[in-house]
């Protein structure tokens, strides 16, 4: 029988905002009495504290309530199952798993994502919070389709959110494909695409202005 030792960790940042994922091998994290993951920004976001009898525990600092959540695990837990984490008042704040389901958590779960930046009043933050939270929900069904990839063949694919875009980042070769959303225009030539491929160690963008360049050369 093949154990896969690798999982994903997925939380956001309770400082800047950030969704930040994080591979990791579950023998490493049992073989370390301590380790921590922090966000790009530098912030300190889970430590997992591990004990001889192969139990541990989790503590975050939750983006949604602002409070710090302890959480107690079994190495076996890591293995067989992938775990959704809540917030006390309900709210999922962290994912554990493998990848295919943590990209489900990341792109489909638009609603999960809408209620915690309500609560945080920084939908406005978004150009069309709705435009935002379409796109991620396509690029969650192109993803499940094996239509979304990078041409040096890596499948790490990092997304950053930003007010008036969606940038995917390959994590091997750096390249970069710039998803705008702002208008109803953007969402239609996303929704359009047969299938995103990042171009290697270049950056590309998807927006409606260039598709009318496009359109426009070809008359």
């Amino acid at each position: 029988m093949l154990i896969n030792g690798w999982k994903t960790l997925i939380i956001r940042c309770n400082h800047c905002g950030k969704l930040e994922e994080y591979d990791f091998n579950i023998f490493e994290i049992m073989s370390n009495c301590h380790t921590e993951f922090q966000c790009s920004c530098g912030n300190k976001v889970v430590t997992i504290d591990t004990k001889p009898d192969r139990t541990g525990y989790f503590k975050l600092t939750c983006f949604t309530c602002g409070d710090e959540h302890l959480y107690k695990f079994h190495m076996m837990d890591l293995f067989t199952n992938d775990k959704i984490y809540n917030c006390y008042y309900g709210d999922d704040i962290c994912f554990i798993g493998n990848r295919k389901a943590e990209n489900r958590l990341l792109l489909e779960e638009s609603v999960s994502v809408e209620k915690i930046f309500r609560e945080k009043n920084i939908m406005n933050y978004f150009t069309d919070f709705k435009i935002i939270a379409t796109s991620l929900h396509r690029l969650g069904q192109m993803e499940r389709n094996g239509l979304v990839s990078c041409e040096c063949g890596s499948s790490k694919i990092e997304i950053k959110l930003f007010f008036d875009r969606i940038e995917l980042k390959c994590e091997q070769c750096n390249s970069v494909k710039i998803i705008y959303a702002e208008t109803e225009e953007d969402l239609n030539v996303l929704i359009n695409k047969d299938k995103i491929v990042l171009r290697e160690q270049n950056i590309s963008c998807i927006d409606s202005m260039g598709e009318k360049m496009r359109d426009f050369k070809k008359k």
